[in-house]
């Protein structure tokens, strides 16, 4: 396992835990079975972009239920990404403290549920 590989799993088992509650097993198994193919090489375009990039569609199916369309699952992916910049500023580090984010993706998986009930 190369840095960045070992970088992004240390990311996405905090992020996964602190959101949805995953262990450590199941971000390995999802991330071999998604990205193994990218993660292996040090060198990977996949590097461009940051761990949350990679784990919003994921995540946005595990927070939120039944169907929803693809503009709604962009849009909250997008949310969630400019909610952790806004945040940390930093989009490729581990911070201290997740919980200020699960904060803000709990609020705005409250205002997509009290959108789509408007309609």
């Amino acid at each position: 396992m190369n840095d960045s590989h070992a970088r992004y799993i240390e990311i996405w088992n905090a992020i996964f835990y602190t959101l949805v509650n995953w262990s450590s097993e199941r971000v390995l198994k999802w991330a071999d079975e998604k990205y193994t193919q990218y993660l292996i090489d040090p060198n990977d375009m996949f590097y461009h972009e940051s761990p949350l990039y990679w784990a919003t569609d994921t995540l946005v199916s595990e927070l939120i239920t039944g169907k929803m369309n693809s503009r709604d699952r962009i849009d909250l992916s997008h949310s969630m990404l400019d909610a952790y910049w806004d945040l940390y500023h930093d989009m490729y580090t581990l911070p201290k403290d997740l919980i200020p984010f699960k904060i803000q993706v709990e609020l705005i998986i409250k205002q997509y549920h009290e959108k789509i009930n408007e309609h």
